[in-house]
């Protein structure tokens, strides 16, 4: 299972999001899968396995910016008027 959750993450990655939102989508996964766990619909060493996946640490992806385009700082969505 592992295996099938990186190869998730590299899509996104592939995609061109960013991530914190990559990260933050993987571990809606894993709270699917904790969820399934605890309701015994899901075997324990599944989510064992998901949470072995290393969250992605900076520089492992494509720059800071959100799937819509606006960049970490707003710099090109907020633009003040000049005097």
């Amino acid at each position: 299972m592992e295996i099938a959750l990186r190869a998730v993450r590299q899509q996104t990655i592939d995609q061109g999001w960013s991530r914190p939102y990559i990260n933050r989508q993987v571990n809606r996964i894993r709270r699917m899968f904790r969820w399934g766990t605890e309701n015994e619909l899901v075997p324990p060493n599944v989510l064992h396995a998901l949470c072995a996946v290393s969250p992605l640490k900076r520089g492992r992806s494509a720059p800071n910016t959100y799937p819509w385009g606006v960049t970490r700082n707003c710099q090109n969505f907020l633009k003040l008027p000049t005097k």
